[in-house]
């Protein structure tokens, strides 16, 4: 997968590079924590972004508007959950 893509008509410098290079926005992984929260429920965490959710992990993945910590009641045999960041 390519996400951005450029085309330069001369080699680019080291300096062009490093200028390039720290234009990019840095944004920190996301890391989704699950745990058990009781007999039934499950407690997750995450830093920013949205939570998805869908019963396969084909989907459809639909927005939970749920804010973190979350404690969910998974519905159905698996339920599978991701975190999207925009």
């Amino acid at each position: 997968m390519i996400d951005d893509v450029a085309v330069f008509t001369h080699t680019l410098t080291t300096a062009d590079i490093r200028s390039l290079y720290a234009a990019i926005p840095y944004s920190p992984p996301v890391t989704l924590s699950i745990q058990r929260f009781g007999t039934s429920q499950i407690e997750l965490q995450w830093s920013q972004g949205t939570l998805l959710e869908a019963p396969s992990v084909l989907g459809p993945w639909t927005t939970n508007t749920t804010s973190s910590p979350a404690i969910l009641t998974p519905s159905g045999p698996q339920k599978f959950y991701r975190v999207r960041v925009q």
